[in-house]
């Protein structure tokens, strides 16, 4: 707001100028809103009307926005420098007639009027931006420009607050003799006879102008800025009495339970006891006690008493003084409670904070990494159908209703992060708070019972809220809250798993005890969403394309379940990472087994039998004997989204009775892995040799050739002799004849053990015929155990033949005797 208008006594330049502006508008053709900028439509609109002379920054933005040339600029300035100088001489004129009356000779509001545009004048008629901000002892009561130019022009009477407060201000740069008039009492005794006029009988005799007029103050710069006119020159007897407003009482100010609700409510019931006394009789009170701190303006006041928003303490205590003082209270009294209620209100903690301050991993949504990287930014959101549901929850939020929202899906299907997306579409002003977790229950509760307006209830898994020793106190307060009309909006967003949102539904029977009733009441306030944890064809598109490469990779590796793939993968990651030597062991032996080519489920007994080559002497030496079930226990752990480092297999009901359970590594550990073991150890080898139901001989074959490992499974088996041998025996005998003996061996009695017995006569003859006699007798012993009698006598033969006579008759009597 400018300076108060001041009507123009010359119209001619002014009138010329809006004519050459007009005309530089037509030659263009421009509408006012193609040539508004920094200038709006109405003050273009004003600047051509001629009414006013408008500044010249305004002329020259509107010529310039008419494309007008050099010399077109020139004879704008020169027109506006002709209506400038027309309005200082106007302005001049205007002055001459102001006058100065003593305040002790002030008898009406128009003489106060009239001394205070003098003053205003002899003070070097500043803006009203300038002026409200001359405060030279840094305690003077706060003026804005309406109040200043209300009483310039006279539009009203002016409060002793606002004369005082203009006064202060005029006076601390008036020249002239103008010390002479800061006799604050007598402008305080003018301002009580303003307001009350005087009878002609009692009104006392005013000087004629001769002996009190004062020089006219300092010419105005001709800054081409109004001054206010003088209304010296009316009569007396033609000013109209002064409008009397009716005082409002103020209204009590709605605030959330706290210090600063009971401070505010202690003042204003003081004040209504007080009789509810106008702002400017407040105002003059305060100011009429010395012992007083505070200097509270109309407006503080009316802020400290009607609304929620807190003043300075000394302001109050002001306010509380005299407001004691109207209605006969204690004063000391009050001011002790109004101290501590005071501090207590700037010490208090508003629950929760701003949601933009809040990290959403804070708040329960799934950290997402690219394996490798420290990337943990959250991955671009794709809406899906719950979206548009909560999106209707956040609008009628915004539009002052207490709603309360709860998203109900299976786990890492998306719900914290839609709840987080949602509350981020609120407006700045809101607040998150975060109930749970916290170490007490009676502060949830006392904080609850505070909540500001404007406040998001964050309740994610919300059955930790709502089951167990609190839930029924933290319902009922939650529930008394969002119905309490005066104290909302508020925001409960909360995520749910269905079986929990099924218990809190679900009616009980005449027979068992009811286990929520109250949050059952909640559930049938609230709106439930349901979230579905696959993604439609739609979805599953965007995600390949979005260009996350987390989000692609994710999309890569299932076809509906991205978000299961997407957040549980991290989590499995960090599982195994700090996992067991031993179930550590059994994901390398299933990620190696991968890598090999084995794309089949792997049995227990072949997972087991290779992941005992990846671990340590000690390690071995240290496992319980449970060991393989505590692993597979560990490994097949489901985490979000029911994924597991382990997926079990199991199989259906048969006749044959219930098979052996087989394994699949997680696709998420296999892509991410596949660098933890460059070299698969003896074992898994080994145990992939023998099943050939996991991986196909020849896939084997060529991954031993790549490794250098051809030496650990079984060479391919020649074509067999005798029907009745097995491909363990052929393949010993392959390596038999290459000299491998030592391996040769070893699937000799694989073979023997598999139930092909004739591999221990074998295996004792190599060795005997190498001049292994002991080992060979060892073999022997074996084949006669399992049924061989002819082995006795074989064994008796090498003895003889290698003149060891006496154990050779002992073999023979053995043989003898199992002779049928």
């Amino acid at each position: 707001m400018g300076r108060p208008k001041t009507p123009l006594t010359g119209q001619g330049p002014v009138h010329t100028l809006a004519q050459r502006l007009r005309t530089l508008r037509e030659r263009v053709g421009k509408p006012y809103h193609a040539m508004s900028g920094a200038y709006s439509v109405a003050t273009l609109a004003r600047a051509d009307r001629g009414d006013r002379l408008p500044r010249w920054q305004t002329v020259l933005a509107y010529a310039r926005a008419c494309d007008a040339t050099e010399q077109d600029l020139a004879d704008l300035q020169q027109l506006w420098r002709a209506a400038n100088h027309s309005q200082a001489r106007a302005r001049q004129s205007a002055d001459d007639q102001t006058r100065f009356i003593a305040p002790a000779y002030i008898t009406s509001v128009e003489d106060l009027h009239t001394s205070l545009q003098y003053l205003y004048l002899a003070s070097g008629a500043p803006s009203l931006r300038e002026l409200c901000r001359r405060d030279p002892t840094g305690r003077l009561p706060a003026l804005s420009r309406t109040t200043a130019h209300s009483l310039l022009t006279g539009r009203r009477p002016p409060s002793l607050t606002t004369m005082l407060a203009f006064l202060a201000r005029c006076l601390a740069t008036a020249d002239g003799g103008a010390h002479r008039h800061h006799d604050i009492p007598a402008w305080k005794e003018a301002w009580t006879r303003a307001q009350h006029p005087l009878t002609d009988a009692a009104r006392p005799a005013t000087p004629t102008p001769s002996p009190t007029r004062h020089p006219a103050p300092p010419a105005v710069p001709t800054t081409g800025r109004p001054v206010p006119m003088s209304r010296s020159a009316v009569p007396a007897h033609s000013t109209p009495a002064p409008r009397i407003r009716r005082p409002r009482t103020l209204p009590r100010p709605n605030l959330p339970p706290g210090p600063l609700k009971d401070l505010k409510t202690l003042l204003h019931d003081a004040y209504l006891t007080a009789g509810a006394p106008t702002l400017d009789t407040i105002a003059a009170a305060i100011l009429d006690d010395d012992q007083l701190r505070g200097a509270p303006s109309r407006d503080t006041i009316r802020r400290g008493l009607a609304t929620d928003t807190p003043i300075g303490k000394a302001d109050t205590e002001a306010i509380a003084a005299v407001l004691a003082d109207m209605a006969a209270w204690d004063r000391s009294s009050l001011l002790h409670q109004v101290r501590e209620l005071w501090v207590a209100s700037r010490t208090h903690t508003t629950p929760g904070r701003p949601i933009h301050l809040y990290d959403p991993y804070e708040l329960g949504v799934h950290p997402i990494t690219d394996p490798g990287s420290d990337n943990a930014f959250l991955t671009p959101y794709i809406s899906r159908p719950h979206d548009r549901q909560l999106d209707t929850c956040i609008r009628r939020a915004m539009e002052g209703h207490s709603i309360a929202a709860f998203l109900v899906g299976p786990s890492a299907s998306g719900k914290t992060r839609a709840v987080w997306e949602a509350a981020n579409l609120l407006p700045q002003s809101w607040r998150l708070w975060r109930p749970w977790p916290t170490t007490e229950s009676e502060t949830v509760l006392a904080e609850l019972q505070h909540l500001p307006a404007h406040t998001v209830i964050w309740l994610d898994e919300a059955q930790r809220a709502l089951k167990g020793s609190h839930a029924e106190h933290f319902i009922t307060t939650l529930r008394s809250v969002l119905g309490d009309p005066t104290r909302g909006p508020f925001l409960v967003l909360g995520t749910l798993w269905p079986q929990y949102a099924h218990d809190f539904t679900r009616l009980p029977s005449d027979t068992e005890p009811d286990p929520s009733p109250h949050a059952r009441d909640l559930m049938q306030q609230a709106t439930l969403i349901t979230v579905h944890e696959h993604f439609t064809a739609k979805e599953h598109h965007a995600a390949l394309t979005l260009g996350d490469e987390r989000l692609r990779q994710a999309a890569q590796l299932t076809d509906t379940r991205v978000l299961p793939m997407l957040t549980a993968g991290p989590q499995l990651q960090s599982l195994y990472q700090t996992a067991p030597p031993a179930t550590q062991a059994l994901i390398k032996a299933a990620v190696d087994a991968r890598a090999l080519g084995a794309d089949q489920p792997l049995p227990e007994h072949v997972l087991i039998a290779g992941a005992s080559g990846y671990l340590g002497a000690l390690d071995w030496d240290h496992l319980p004997d449970d060991w393989a079930h505590t692993a597979l226990t560990h490994a097949t752990t489901p985490v979000a989204g029911g994924l597991s480092m382990l997926h079990r297999h199991r199989h259906r009901p048969s006749a044959t009775g219930a098979n052996e359970p087989a394994y699949t590594l997680s696709d998420y550990l296999a892509r991410t892995l596949t660098t933890e073991t460059a070299h698969p150890p003896e074992s898994l080898w080994k145990a992939l040799a023998d099943a050939p139901e996991v991986i196909e001989r020849e896939t084997l074959i060529q991954a031993a050739r790549l490794y250098g490992r051809l030496e650990a499974i079984t060479p391919p088996a020649p074509a067999a002799t005798d029907p009745t041998d097995s491909p363990l025996i052929a393949g010993a005998r392959l390596l038999q004849t290459q000299g491998r003996l030592n391996e040769a061996l070893t699937w000799y009695e694989r073979a023997a053990h598999a139930g092909h017995h004739q591999a221990w006569l074998e295996a004792a003859a190599i060795l005997s015929n190498q001049g292994r006699t002991e080992e060979a007798l060892t073999w022997y012993e074996q084949a006669a155990h399992a049924g061989h009698s002819e082995a006795l006598s074989h064994a008796a033969s090498v003895l003889a033949a290698g003149g060891r006579i006496e154990e050779a008759l002992h073999w023979y009597e053995r043989a003898a005797a199992h002779t049928p």
